[in-house]
């Protein structure tokens, strides 16, 4: 801070929530959170960063059941999802987001 600039430490992770703001699907929808992938400080960290970068937050949720069709949600827990059987949908994940995967319901 002494030389008066302030650093990007967190650029990647900006970037890519950027670009998955630009998503048509989703725009003017709140993305919710599935609480039960915050377990450990790491998760909770990120988590944190990514909330403060989803331009519509909607509610944590204590389950990923909980989420209504059509809603889209940060998780860490896709081997519970019937992603095989096309319940859920991967929207957008990135080792920089990492363990947190945008999912859609359908």
């Amino acid at each position: 801070m002494q030389s008066g600039l302030f650093t990007d430490r967190s650029r990647e992770l900006r970037e890519k929530m950027e670009y998955v703001s630009s998503l048509d699907l989703v725009k003017n929808q709140a993305i919710m959170v599935d609480k039960k992938g915050i377990n450990n400080s790491q998760s909770q960290s990120k988590i944190i960063r990514i909330s403060l970068s989803t331009p519509k937050l909607g509610r944590g949720l204590e389950s990923i059941n909980q989420l209504k069709k059509s809603e889209l949600a940060w998780t860490t827990d896709l081997k519970t999802l019937n992603i095989n059987d096309n319940y859920y949908e991967v929207i957008y994940e990135n080792d920089d987001l990492n363990p947190w995967k945008l999912i859609l319901k359908k």
